[in-house]
């Protein structure tokens, strides 16, 4: 996240407001600089999975990561073209599956799972 990295909500808003609204409305269209965009970060994780998925064939995979990285994974592993980002929500300490076939791909068994959690707060914008 470049320069928002670790910081608030808030104070990205009155620091970066047209970017700040951006990322709210159209983040696929976001660009910063020393920010990845969601296009690059997409190829990123994407390409690191499918990797692993050749690596580890047959075998059950654990990948953790922010949803800002997650998102655009799910988007790619299921061909979902921009705008994706707002169509997909993930809660903090949720877990979705995904399982891998050669013959099919990607396919999405689980969304944004959250039973396990004792308290549950969804977050949005």
């Amino acid at each position: 996240m470049g320069s928002w990295e670790g910081r608030f909500k808030k104070e990205i808003a009155e620091l970066y407001p047209e970017e700040w609204n951006l990322w709210v409305n159209q983040p696929e269209k976001l660009k910063v600089k020393g920010m990845e965009s969601l296009a690059e970060v997409q190829k990123r994780a994407k390409s690191g999975l499918d990797r692993l998925v050749l690596q580890h064939r047959g075998e059950i995979l654990v990948v953790v990561s922010h949803r800002a990285v997650l998102k655009p994974l799910i988007a790619a592993c299921l061909n979902i073209s921009p705008p994706y980002f707002w169509k997909i929500h993930l809660d903090t300490a949720s877990y979705s599956l995904l399982s891998y076939k050669e013959n099919r791909g990607y396919c999405l068994l689980q969304l944004n799972q959250t039973k396990h959690l004792r308290e549950y707060t969804a977050e949005w914008v």
